[in-house]
């Protein structure tokens, strides 16, 4: 049983270089791979002691401060609506858990890599369609020189983060 755990962390592991790689080009099939990778995180054993590991990690316990200043924020607030659309958008900051108690040492160059090699090809394509190539085959983006983002604003802030990984 301790092996299938572990195979099962391993794959959690690929599949998360899987997941930055595939983040810059198609927000879809990047959320489809971590409903997956959720999924096998149930099946990989110890959920309560992996749990409680990364509730003494300090980046876990910033996320919950900043979730609970959120919430005692907004108790006097009248507008709920935007609260709980908010609220919504805060729980991908809790995939830290997933991502703190699975992910293995080795792993974490390949991630990296896998990222900076998509905003490689990314920025190609980018340049490719300020030189007017068409490329049929893609889905770009909704900005005119911007491959698969909505505005030129997420696009160079994944440039930035690439940068700063470098």
């Amino acid at each position: 049983m301790h092996n299938i755990h572990e195979k099962i962390t391993t794959v959690i592991n690929y599949l998360l270089v899987l997941y930055t790689f595939l983040l810059p080009f198609n927000i879809h099939m990047s959320t489809t791979i971590l409903h997956l990778i959720m999924l096998l995180y149930l099946f990989s054993g110890n959920l309560k002691d992996k749990v409680l590991f990364a509730l003494k990690h300090k980046v876990v316990q910033a996320v919950i401060s900043f979730f609970l200043l959120y919430l005692l924020w907004s108790i006097n607030s009248n507008q709920m609506d935007i609260i709980f659309w908010k609220l919504n958008t805060f729980k991908y900051l809790f995939y830290i858990i997933i991502f703190i108690t699975i992910l293995q040492i080795s792993f974490k160059n390949k991630i990296k890599n896998a990222f900076l090699i998509s905003i490689f090809i990314s920025e190609i394509i980018s340049l490719l369609m300020l030189a007017n190539y068409t490329m049929p085959f893609l889905i770009t983006g909704y900005g005119k020189y911007v491959p698969f983002f909505y505005t030129y604003s997420q696009y160079s802030l994944l440039i930035i983060i690439a940068v700063g990984l470098s």
